[in-house]
Formats: C-alpha cells, sequence, structure tokens
C-alpha cells in the first residue's frame, strides 16, 4: 500500500491509463480542447458560443485554424451547428450525442479510479 500522498499520484496514473484506452482516437489534443470548451458553457448553462465567438478566441488558434478545427468536430460528429432564428448568419455551436458520450465515458474512468 501506497503512503497517502503517493496514492493520489497512482490514481493519476490510473485515470491516464483509462483515458488512453478510451475509443477515440479520431480527437488530437486540439479539438478535444475545442469540445471541452464548448461542454464547459453547457455545463455552467451559459448561452451556446458562436462560431464568431470561437474564432475570436486567439488562444485557440489563428481564425482559419479555428474555423478548420470547428469544421472538423462537425464531420467527426462532436459538434453542431445551428443557425440563429433571428440571424441566418450566426451559427450556435452544441454538442451532439457522440460529445456527451464521450464526456461520460470520461466521467465513468475518473470514477472508476476513484473507488
Amino acid at each position: 500500500m501506497f503512503p497517502k500522498k503517493s496514492d493520489i499520484y497512482a490514481r493519476f496514473l490510473n485515470l491516464s491509463r483509462a483515458v488512453e484506452q478510451l475509443n477515440f482516437a479520431d480527437l488530437d489534443v486540439d479539438l478535444k480542447a475545442l469540445i471541452e470548451l464548448v461542454a464547459g458553457r453547457a455545463v455552467r448553462n451559459e448561452p451556446d458560443y458562436t462560431v464568431s465567438d470561437l474564432i475570436g478566441m486567439r488562444i485557440l488558434g489563428s481564425p482559419a485554424t479555428v474555423h478548420a478545427r470547428i469544421k472538423k468536430c462537425v464531420s467527426l460528429g462532436y459538434l453542431e451547428l445551428l443557425s440563429n432564428s433571428q440571424d441566418g448568419r450566426v451559427r450556435h455551436i452544441k454538442l451532439t450525442p457522440r460529445a456527451i458520450e464521450y464526456f461520460e465515458k470520461l466521467n465513468q474512468s475518473l470514477i472508476s479510479v476513484l473507488k
């Protein structure tokens, strides 16, 4: 048995291995960051991001890069774009059932490691 502080690190390693074994190989680090950002707003019950909101976040990359990542997440089935009913030029970004499945599997991995 590990001492208390080492036990935390051992659990972290177990979680890391569990997450690696999830079958979401189509998501690279940048795409994960993007869907996690969108999910953060959903969890906090805040208004959805729009494409323009994300393109304006320079931390995510250049506008062209961010747009390409959004399109990739849409094509992989993790995000969907919905037109604004008042202004058709505005596109809201929402999680899809596949993205929710991704987060549910992450949650299950975390719970299994904490037991």
